[in-house]
């Protein structure tokens, strides 16, 4: 735990320029949580920004860690590739959904120390309207039978693995973790598989796609009662839109003009400053992960 008086240094990652560009528009908006210092590694930061765009992510996350950081958010982790379900081997391609496999085992290399936060950037389980909602949804998880949830995203989101893991972090943060995962489909035109959550049956799919927006639902299902979360972008001009409907009618849970990115900063704050857990760390990536690396091989062909 630091003082809370002045702001945190951050350290952004110079192998992704676009990410660390898009963090530091985030940053620019905290400016008495944190003040942004050179990525040439010379001056000490508190907290260090590592995007997994590169091949030695894992390396530059442990010695962030190991050089002394309070914290380390990490970003665009492509810690799953679907394609090595049906025997990709070739070398990964811009845009694909095959990737080193060795990303996975990095995953597991990377050894915070005790009391050192962690915080994933993750657009849907990190964003506020999501979280504001969870207390409401858990009071009525126990009569929920059913979770169904699909995504349509640009090829620009990246490698459909990254958004199962992405889709999978969200069930967890609103319900439970999902376990006993079965790929039905996957590939770099999305993915299809399901599981359970708190031993309610799971459906989750995404299709990449260069045709109109991106957007996307989650929806919580009963037989008295439903909880929706809708998704139109990450735009801050296009909050998510959750509600509840039940047999007195619908009730939309308030907008929250707040990126996710914002958010994930103010929780790393209050990690490093306050010392709570943060709701989506790496032990919570590290399962979702394992989760879907462990789950049996579909016999469908992936979608292309």
């Amino acid at each position: 735990m630091v003082s809370t008086g002045a702001p945190l240094a951050v350290r952004l990652d110079p192998d992704d320029p676009a990410a660390s560009a898009l963090h530091a528009r985030v940053l620019a908006g905290l400016p008495r949580s944190f003040r942004p210092v050179p990525a040439d590694g010379r001056t000490r930061a508190d907290v260090v920004l590592v995007s997994g765009a590169g091949t030695t992510w894992a390396e530059r996350a442990q010695s962030a860690f190991d050089g002394g950081a309070k914290g380390v958010m990490l970003t665009a982790i492509d810690a799953w590739h679907p394609e090595t379900r049906w025997g990709c081997s070739a070398p990964p391609k811009t845009g694909s959904a095959c990737a080193p496999p060795e990303t996975c085992a990095a995953l597991h290399r990377i050894r915070p120390p005790a009391g050192v936060a962690t915080v994933i950037d993750s657009a849907w389980a990190a964003h506020p309207a999501v979280l504001d909602a969870t207390a409401p949804i858990a009071a009525d998880l126990a009569a929920i039978t059913f979770i169904t949830g699909a995504f349509t995203v640009p090829p620009r989101a990246g490698p459909s693995g990254r958004l199962a893991v992405e889709h999978l972090a969200l069930v967890r943060v609103v319900a439970a973790p999902v376990v006993d995962v079965r790929v039905l489909a996957a590939g770099d035109g999305g993915y299809e598989l399901v599981g359970t959550a708190g031993q309610v049956p799971v459906h989750l799919s995404a299709t990449v796609s260069a045709a109109g927006t991106e957007r996307g639902e989650l929806c919580l299902l009963g037989a008295d009662r439903q909880w929706s979360l809708a998704f139109g972008g990450t735009a801050l001009a296009i909050p998510p839109r959750v509600f509840r409907a039940a047999a007195g009618g619908e009730t939309v849970r308030p907008a929250v003009y707040e990126c996710a990115q914002r958010a994930a900063w103010r929780a790393m704050h209050a990690a490093v400053t306050a010392a709570p857990v943060p709701r989506y760390g790496l032990a919570c990536l590290r399962a979702d992960v394992a989760a879907l690396t462990a789950a049996p091989a579909a016999t469908a062909s992936p979608p292309r």
